[in-house]
């Protein structure tokens, strides 16, 4: 499906325009999160996820925030895009020199 079908379908779904930003940044996240589990991010990531997934058109990942932690960075990328419903836009945001 080519993405403006895949976007027009999604928001008329959910009708909704909202997207939401997976952006992990763990000096703004709460920090009970990291107390229990090798897993904090993704298990952050979840919670927001299944949280919005039927208030949302899509979903927007920053590249920086993930690459700062090398190979973990890109394995929890990959799963939190998994993760997804498929039906969601998945936006993946590549800029530099912004965070």
């Amino acid at each position: 499906m080519k993405f403006n079908e895949k976007l027009q379908k999604i928001v008329k779904k959910n009708n909704s325009l909202l997207c939401v930003g997976l952006d992990i940044d763990k000096e703004k996240m709460p920090k009970f999160l990291f107390e229990n589990s090798k897993d904090s991010f993704f298990d952050f990531n979840k919670s927001i996820i299944d949280a919005t997934k039927d208030l949302v058109c899509s979903y927007k990942l920053n590249m920086a925030f993930y690459e700062v932690f090398g190979r973990d960075g890109y394995d929890l990328l990959e799963k939190t895009i998994n993760y997804i419903p498929k039906d969601i836009v998945i936006i993946i945001d590549g800029k530099r020199n912004d965070i």
